[in-house]
């Protein structure tokens, strides 16, 4: 991964209301562009879209899938821009974040 300018996560329709690749987390701390490839309403395109760490592309749509890598392939000041806030993002996904929500969630330590 280090050695990667952009990670392409992808989440088959189904999956968009119960899951988030592991990948997508591993991929935002190795400071990588995301390219997510999921339906519209998913938590995957959410954190892509929210953090503007990458592009995200609905399934079957490889002509849009084409277009934002060769922007990232022409555009190096995007590109640099997105790993820096891919990277600086993944910050609000650690296991203390975690362990914090929980604790929210269930209203005393776990």
């Amino acid at each position: 991964m280090a050695a990667a300018d952009v990670g392409i996560v992808t989440l088959g329709t189904g999956g968009e209301g119960i899951s988030v690749p592991s990948k997508t987390y591993a991929n935002m701390a190795a400071g990588l562009a995301i390219i997510a490839i999921s339906p519209g309403n998913s938590e995957l395109n959410r954190i892509v879209e929210h953090f503007s760490i990458g592009f995200s592309v609905l399934p079957g749509q490889p002509d849009k899938l084409a277009h934002h890598i060769k922007t990232l392939a022409s555009d190096k000041d995007e590109l640099a821009r997105l790993k820096t806030r891919s990277r600086e993002a993944a910050m609000n996904f650690t296991s203390a974040n975690a362990k914090q929500y929980v604790t929210h969630l269930l209203g005393s330590e776990f």
